[in-house]
């Protein structure tokens, strides 16, 4: 019994020993754990990170040494470029967005980077934004058609530009874009100094356009038509639609909805490339709403532009009573030289116009002289949307056009409602594009009636056929 109560004791001796020893041990490693911490951050982290990446070029370790030193996007005056390069990325392409940025902050430390996002993972965004001068912009697909989230098309370039036009346009005097996949080798210089002169820089590749543009390209990229019809014009607005499929099959047809019946718009929007617009008149004088007056021609126009004018080149209307015999083919050209087309009529401004509309338009009526001075046709009307001279034609022609439909003195006075001679917006656009200085296109090949000579009929562009001859 003695033996064993001195082996008890000689036990719990050695495990009271051992206990104490564990809990110095551990508090000595714990102690070791944290001084080695500490010291890598100190004194070797940036020097085994540098290790890390391959030494093939200098700004891949400038890049780990500005990983952690985040700081504002907002322009200032260490910005001495004041320029901005904008680029975009998804997961896949963020280790190339990477070497991107690193090459921008060895050659280019100052300059800003906004970078839009197009699919990356929270971990690789919050990688993205650890970084010097770097700001991330999500990219907004849901405003866009669906196509553009198939980034294999890329869509998504042009309308990251837009976007980057849109928010940083007034905060910077230049937007330089660079795939995630280049990088920089040298300073900007050379590309500022051709920004600064030109307004622009482009650069250009090995291969041709003819071999890698896919022939549907070319028609698609050349213009929009435009129309409207109320449901007593449904059958000439089919009979438009039904010429341009036959001489443009490829062209984009804009049709503004200006009282077709359910039935008639479903039936419209059944038709290939053909896409239909309510017209706002809610948010216009309620003089708009009497289509006699044709007060909703200029304001079409306005509507076209604002929603269209970033989608296409060149914008063309076309009143539902026409039809095209042929294709536009000599219109563009037209529209590409001058950045509008315009024609004329067989009618004179001054038997077609009610004398308040010269006092409203601040003109006199003395100056359009019979057999001068052609009435100009409000039906077929053609502009650029990216020609130099396009903010000249809208200060000059639609600017004015549209104040005029907007104001009922001026484009129907109450002297010419009972007229059978005032040609409301015809009439105003004769006077403003006269008053302009504007060149309207004569031949009658393009505004050809039932009054045309018949050996018109083999050249003949558009034909007004009105409610004349069924289709």
């Amino acid at each position: 019994m003695h033996f064993y109560q001195n082996q008890r004791k000689y036990f719990d001796r050695l495990l009271n020993i051992h206990n104490s020893h564990t809990a110095v041990a551990l508090c000595t490693f714990c102690i070791y754990v944290i001084f080695i911490t500490v010291a890598y951050f100190i004194l070797f982290k940036s020097s085994v990170n540098t290790l890390l990446i391959p030494a093939k070029r200098p700004h891949d370790r400038n890049f780990v040494s500005k990983i952690n030193n985040h700081q504002s996007t907002i322009l200032t005056d260490t910005n001495t470029r004041d320029l901005l390069i904008v680029t975009a990325a998804s997961a896949g392409f963020v280790d190339r967005l990477e070497n991107l940025i690193g090459s921008i902050h060895y050659h280019e430390p100052h300059i800003t980077i906004i970078v839009f996002d197009l699919g990356m993972t929270n971990s690789q965004r919050s990688r993205i934004l650890c970084m010097t001068n770097v700001q991330v912009e999500n990219f907004p697909f849901d405003i866009y058609p669906s196509h553009v989230t198939y980034l294999q098309f890329y869509a998504f370039k042009a309308l990251v530009l837009k976007e980057a036009f849109e928010k940083y346009r007034w905060k910077t005097k230049a937007i330089f874009y660079l795939d995630a996949g280049c990088e920089l080798r040298s300073s900007l210089d050379p590309i500022i100094k051709a920004i600064k002169t030109h307004g622009y820089f482009l650069t250009g590749q090995k291969t041709f356009i003819i071999n890698h543009t896919d022939n549907q390209t070319f028609v698609a990229l050349n213009v929009s038509k435009i129309t409207a019809a109320s449901a007593g014009f449904v059958d000439r607005l089919e009979n438009l639609i039904g010429s341009i499929h036959y001489h443009e099959p490829h062209i984009t047809i804009i049709v503004f909805d200006l009282g077709m019946t359910n039935s008639q718009r479903s039936r419209i929007l059944c038709m290939t490339n053909v896409q239909v617009e309510n017209f706002p008149f809610n948010i216009y004088p309620s003089h708009v709403t009497y289509l006699q007056f044709y007060a909703f021609k200029a304001l079409i126009l306005k509507e076209a532009f604002e929603k269209y004018r970033w989608k296409t080149k060149a914008i063309f209307y076309l009143d539902a009573g026409c039809e095209l015999r042929s294709s536009l083919d000599l219109i563009i050209k037209a529209i590409k030289t001058h950045g509008y087309f315009l024609t004329g009529q067989k009618t004179f401004i001054i038997n077609h116009t009610d004398d308040q509309t010269f006092v409203a338009l601040n003109v006199s009526k003395s100056n359009f002289s019979i057999g001068k001075y052609y009435q100009v046709a409000a039906c077929i009307l053609g502009f650029s949307t990216n020609h130099s001279g396009f903010y000249k034609n809208i200060l000059n022609i639609l600017i004015p056009f549209i104040a005029c439909c907007l104001h009922s003195d001026c484009i129907a006075p109450l002297t010419s409602r009972s007229s059978t001679t005032h040609r409301f917006d015809q009439s105003i656009l004769s006077i403003i594009v006269y008053k302009a200085g504007y060149i309207v296109e004569r031949s009658e090949r393009f505004f050809g009636d039932f009054g045309s000579p018949f050996e018109l009929d083999k050249i003949m562009v558009i034909f007004s056929r009105r409610w004349h001859c069924p289709k």
